[in-house]
């Protein structure tokens, strides 16, 4: 089959995205990567050369990065003032998956006429999007719509088709680490290998997972990737590696029989009272009141996700005391560190904020007062500038 036209349409639809782009921010927000029309976000099993040739039924094999969402929300955030408080920050980033498809939908009602590729743009950035909020189940359902509609027309499924399947695997997974390893959290959730104990007792995800990757994987059998995650699945299931195709197998005997055994850890972290969800952040284990014993600290990325202060009360177990530290409004924080900077013999506390954040934000220097109390003394210290 000639692609030429289908290429020539590719670019045609990009620079109707980019217009809807600049005329209402949010629609399609991360179309021009979704479809790959002209997108910068291509991803390949070895190289861009192996991402650019089909298959020998033609079709092309997966490409999209922002399978959660991260790249249409940052086009999509609006912009805060550069002297906002955290909680003005949080307040914009407050169920922003959601609004965003809200905003999306009112602006497909208000067309008076919607392209097919622009319905189809919709269904898949809303997905992404509902991935982004940890709904893993409406985002499966949209994107089998969103294949539904792929297949319906012989062109786009030859372009687009196996992209779908790809994401389809990564969300049904998804949904099976939510029900299993965060809902019903373990001591061995999600440590390699996967030990009987945590197991998946709700299949359904991993299960569909499965299904979705064999399916890519009988088009595209080199995407090392796409193979190792569906090990991972069968490992969930307790099927690794036995019930794995042979033909995808990835075995893990070189790390339960490497020379350099270290043993195993067990996350106990829910019997000693730290149980918390937590995107990726800073932690550090340190006294912070001179007790002789160590404490937790840890910060979120999410900009709507406070601090927390785990004071270990040398039983053994630890007491979540952010709200009585005064560190219930420190949100957000990429990193955090600890150092006595005014030298009284206490360890206080620094966050940084930013990073892959869509506009600047403030640091936190966080004095140490004794009695496991801190204050935010940033704007006196000379560093409240965001950055």
């Amino acid at each position: 089959m000639n692609l030429t036209p289908i290429r020539h349409r590719r670019a045609a639809v990009h620079t109707r995205l980019l217009a809807l782009l600049i005329i209402g921010p949010v629609l399609l927000a991360a179309g021009a990567a979704a479809y790959r029309f002209g997108g910068s976000y291509s991803k390949s099993p070895a190289s861009k050369a192996d991402s650019d040739k089909p298959s020998n039924s033609g079709f092309r094999p997966r490409f999209e990065l922002d399978a959660v969402g991260f790249v249409s929300v940052n086009k999509a955030v609006e912009r805060w003032d550069p002297n906002a408080s955290l909680a003005e920050i949080a307040a914009v980033w407050d169920r922003i998956g959601y609004r965003t498809i809200e905003r999306i939908d009112r602006q497909l009602a208000s067309k008076p006429q919607v392209t097919p590729m622009e319905r189809y743009s919709a269904l898949y950035t809303k997905a992404s999007l509902l991935n982004y909020e940890g709904d893993a189940n409406q985002a499966y359902q949209l994107l089998s719509q969103a294949r539904e509609f792929v297949e319906s027309d012989d062109a786009l499924k030859k372009e687009m088709l196996y992209n779908l399947v790809f994401l389809q695997g990564i969300t049904a997974l998804r949904r099976g680490e939510t029900e299993n390893c965060i809902l019903c959290r373990g001591e061995s959730s999600c440590i390699l290998p996967i030990s009987a104990a945590a197991r998946h007792v709700k299949p359904a995800g991993s299960r569909t997972a499965i299904q979705h990757f064999t399916e890519y994987l009988e088009q595209f059998p080199d995407d090392f990737e796409i193979r190792w995650l569906l090990n991972l699945a069968h490992m969930t299931l307790g099927e690794h590696p036995e019930g794995v195709d042979p033909r995808y197998l990835i075995s893990l005997d070189h790390y339960r029989n490497s020379p350099a055994e270290i043993g195993r850890f067990r996350d106990l972290g829910q019997q000693v009272g730290v149980n918390r969800l937590n995107q990726s952040g800073g932690a550090i284990m340190d006294d912070f009141n001179n007790d002789g014993c160590l404490d937790i600290v840890v910060t979120s990325f999410d900009p709507c996700c406070p601090m927390a202060f785990f004071q270990n009360t040398g039983t053994g177990v630890f007491e979540d005391r952010t709200d009585a530290a005064g560190l219930s409004g420190q949100l957000g924080g990429l990193n955090c560190l600890q150092a006595d900077y005014n030298n009284d013999g206490r360890l206080d506390l620094f966050i940084v904020r930013g990073a892959w954040a869509s506009y600047p934000m403030r640091p936190s220097l966080l004095r140490n007062e004794g009695n496991s109390r801190f204050t935010d003394v940033t704007e006196e210290s000379g560093l409240f500038d965001p950055v």
